[in-house]
């Protein structure tokens, strides 16, 4: 799923600081969700953070004019600590943005020409007035993102400003019909074409089971993951999962498992979340498994074959698709990462 936001966004909200910001940082990590910014939007972001600040600098020395030395003192540091912010913000914003995992992209290719017929057409998000540059610049670099990506993801464009996207009289909330119809040339529409006007409005992938509130009936332990895991592994063609390297001593010119021993689920690392209306669990565990290997080792011209029975953790990580019935807890769905061997001594 990819998530385009508007400079409007981060003008709402310019130090990040509301809950959604951690969730999109863990969705983007785990590969849930794309956070797309166009430069241009967080050019006009900073933009204008710091005439809010240099206002509150000519403020604050308005007030000054009538105060005592003592308060013009602390005034003044006030007027500079507000300039000294707009200054620093452009730093402070990329750092929070890069934290959270969005990704910058450039402004849209689209031709000086292209932008004065939209404007002279009054075509949205012109307006009837031909003001609506910035806005149409952006709006463009959204169709550019659905004309690259939309074949394979899922689209969210975030932008409070109704006026330039919005439709005509209680159709406010609804995508204007021009912009609709620069969508259907790419046969994007809803519902994985989404407009949206607030992120708090945002259903994040991997939304996790202890930053919901209410509402939510499933809750999976370490011991019920692990569970399914002995009788699922156990099923599980076990040799395709483990690694050929197993980390054995001595000069192995090759080792051979021959047989599997009933796999043994340790402590498991669970986190549960919602991903496209199903509830999944995230899990890493470490996993004891018997194996009898033959080790073929190679010295001096002679081959060397040495059958052993060892007991070797590794540890995997993986997803599970949970649902509820009458009979408890159903897990579906079972993915694994290969394992990796734990180094012993």
């Amino acid at each position: 799923m990819l998530l385009v936001l508007d400079a409007n966004v981060i003008v709402a909200d310019p130090m990040l600081r509301s809950a959604i910001w951690p969730q999109l940082a863990d969705a983007v990590k785990g590969g849930r969700v794309e956070v797309l910014l166009p430069t241009l939007a967080l050019e006009e972001a900073i933009a204008s953070y710091q005439r809010v600040r240099e206002a509150k600098a000519v403020e604050i020395q308005a007030v000054g004019r009538k105060a005592s030395r003592d308060v013009q003192g602390h005034l003044e540091r006030a007027k500079k600590a507000a300039l000294r912010e707009g200054r620093r913000y452009p730093k402070r914003i990329r750092t929070a943005l890069e934290a959270v995992g969005v990704s910058m992209i450039d402004a849209p290719r689209v031709s000086h020409r292209e932008v004065a017929r939209r404007a002279i057409a009054r075509r949205r998000p012109f307006d009837e007035n031909g003001s609506g540059y910035r806005d149409t610049l952006h709006w463009m670099s959204v169709l550019e993102v659905v004309d690259e990506r939309y074949e394979n993801e899922d689209i969210v464009f975030v932008s409070a400003d109704r006026r330039a996207f919005g439709g005509e009289g209680n159709a406010r909330d609804e995508l204007h019909q021009h912009l609709v119809d620069d969508l259907a040339e790419y046969g994007a529409v809803d519902p994985w074409f989404l407009w949206i006007q607030s992120l708090a409005e945002f259903s994040v992938p991997g939304l996790f089971h202890d930053e919901i509130q209410e509402g939510f009936d499933i809750a999976v332990s370490g011991g019920e993951i692990s569970g399914y895991l002995q009788s699922a592994l156990w099923e599980l063609s076990l040799g395709d999962l483990l690694p050929r390297e197993l980390g054995t001593a001595g000069e192995t010119a090759a080792v051979f498992i021959t047989d599997i021993g009933e796999p043994l689920v340790g402590e498991v690392e669970v986190r549960q979340y919602w991903e496209r209306g199903d509830f999944r669990a995230d899990f890493f565990t470490t996993v004891d498994v018997e194996l009898a290997l033959q080790r073929v080792r190679s010295a001096d011209g002679d081959v060397e074959v040495q059958e052993d029975r060892v007991v070797l953790p590794f540890v995997t990580s993986g997803h599970v698709d949970v649902a509820v019935s009458r009979e408890g807890l159903m897990f579906s769905g079972l993915e694994l990462e290969p394992f990796a061997s734990v180094e012993t001594e």
